[in-house]
Formats: structure tokens, C-alpha cells, sequence
């Protein structure tokens, strides 16, 4: 909901002041799209099919970053995907992947033309950001992913064909408690790198050559599971802070390959 401030309160003695006002929400959800974990049923789509347009006569959405651009906490994140997920009912599905050692959800946005379903044939691809909690970059090119993803069905044919050959996995923050702790200014790194019980997610999970003593996190746990419920073939894992690359294809269903920004 908008946020609302109400001025110059009198508060008496005696009764309770009683203060009579509309809170408006900032995007509407339909009651029949309401957010399903990844075992629910979603609704049918109820949007008409696509029709792409010729290439040369297509428009792509250039600017898909909000112009009051501002990095999005939990909350807002939660209205992020909500919001996309309403809009773009047909090639979208928002379910959770699992729970923070805080309780918060591990968002995971599906983007495909049957994007509750894993047809034979079609790749599954997955995106993790946000593993370390105060690497904030890939979180949000991970939403703004989603919105030119949206955006651009049906009108760029790249796009389009991308999302009907593909069925697209985005979770856009793995540590979404470090992110609540981690802060501007924060020069060492430190704050929020970790989970809530100040583990390491990034070598938190199993190693083939290495025994790995730390015990194992809810996040790590979540993760893991969700590896084993979907055949993915490529995965990418957005970090921030240095230059490196490896994107990895493999059938360990425990690989999370690494990419780091330039931010």
C-alpha cells in the first residue's frame, strides 16, 4: 500500500483517539492470481495469445528501468513480483523456492510461454542473485530482467522467441535477510555478507573436493531441494565487488556457477 501521514493528532484524555482513513494499494492483485508456492496449481491464463510482430516493424522497450530508480528492499521486491506477475499472467508464475532463516521468502519468477510446466525438449535456465546479502547489483538487474522480459513479449521477436523456447527461472535474492542488514556506506563488505546466523551461502554448499564443516543453511537446504525438482541445464548466480566469469553447464544438481559484475 502507498504509504499515507496524517498531521496534527489531538490526543485527549479518555477514550482512544479514533482516526478514520483509506490506505490505496499501490498495485491490484486479482484474488484468482494470488502467489502459489512452487507445489500449488496457478490459474489459467486469461490473457489472448501473442502475435508477434514483423522485425522490422517492432518496437523494444528501451527504457525499462523505473525513472525514480531506488533499490528495492523485501517489501518492495514482494510488490515488484506481484505486480508482473498480475500484469503478465500468461507467461509468468511467481512461487517460493523455500524460507530464510528469518522467514522470508526465496521469490522465484518462471517466465515462459507455458510457464508452469516443464515441456519435453524445452531448456530450463536459472538465475540466482543476491546470495551474499550486501552484493545488491545482480538483484536488481535480476528485476529489471523480469520487466524487459514482459515488457518485450510479443513485440521484439527475440524476446518472444527466447520465451517460447525457454522456461526461465529468476530468483532474484538468495539472502534476502542479509540484504535487510546490509547498509550504504558499508566500506568493509561486511554487514550483511552473511545470512542471519552470519553463514556464508557461497560456501555453505557441498564441495566435491573439499569437506565442507559449517552446517548446512535453511537457504542452502532451499536451494538445493529446488535443484533436484527442475532438470536445469544452465544456471548463472549474479555476484558483486570483482571481474570474473564462469557460467557452467553441468548434471550436478548442486552446481551454482558464478557471475560477477563490473559494479
Amino acid at each position: 500500500y502507498l504509504p499515507q501521514t496524517i498531521s496534527n493528532v489531538e490526543v485527549k484524555e479518555g477514550p482512544a483517539t479514533v482516526l478514520d482513513f483509506q490506505l490505496h494499494p499501490t498495485v491490484f492483485v486479482p484474488p484468482h492470481n494470488d502467489l502459489l508456492d512452487s507445489t500449488g496449481t496457478p490459474a489459467p491464463a486469461t490473457e489472448p495469445p501473442v502475435t508477434v510482430k514483423p522485425e522490422d516493424n517492432h518496437q523494444v522497450q528501451k527504457s525499462f528501468q523505473p525513472e525514480d530508480f531506488r533499490h528495492h528492499h523485501y517489501s518492495d521486491m514482494e510488490i515488484f513480483l506481484r505486480k508482473y506477475n498480475s500484469e503478465y499472467a500468461s507467461i509468468t508464475y511467481l512461487y517460493s523456492a523455500g524460507k530464510s532463516v528469518d522467514s522470508r521468502e526465496l521469490y522465484v519468477m518462471a517466465i515462459s510461454d507455458n510457464p508452469t510446466v516443464h515441456e519435453p525438449g524445452e531448456p530450463e535456465f536459472k538465475y540466482i542473485g543476491n546470495m551474499h546479502g550486501n552484493e545488491v547489483v545482480g538483484r536488481e538487474l535480476l528485476l529489471n530482467l523480469i520487466e524487459y522480459l514482459c515488457k518485450n513479449y510479443g513485440t521484439d521477436p527475440e524476446v518472444t522467441r527466447l520465451i517460447r523456447t525457454t522456461r526461465i527461472h529468476i530468483m532474484p535474492s538468495m539472502n534476502p535477510d542479509g540484504y535487510e542488514k546490509a547498509h550504504e556506506g558499508d566500506r568493509d563488505g561486511i554487514i550483511g555478507r552473511n545470512n542471519s546466523n552470519n553463514y556464508d551461502l557461497n560456501r555453505n554448499f557441498p564441495d566435491q573436493f573439499f569437506q565442507i564443516m559449517d552446517p548446512p543453511q535453511l537457504e542452502t537446504l532451499a536451494v538445493m531441494s529446488w535443484l533436484k525438482n527442475y532438470p536445469f541445464v544452465l544456471s548463472a548466480n549474479l555476484h558483486g565487488g570483482t571481474v570474473c566469469l564462469s557460467l557452467t553447464a553441468s548434471s550436478n544438481s548442486y552446481c551454482i556457477s558464478t557471475l560477477y559484475t563490473l559494479f
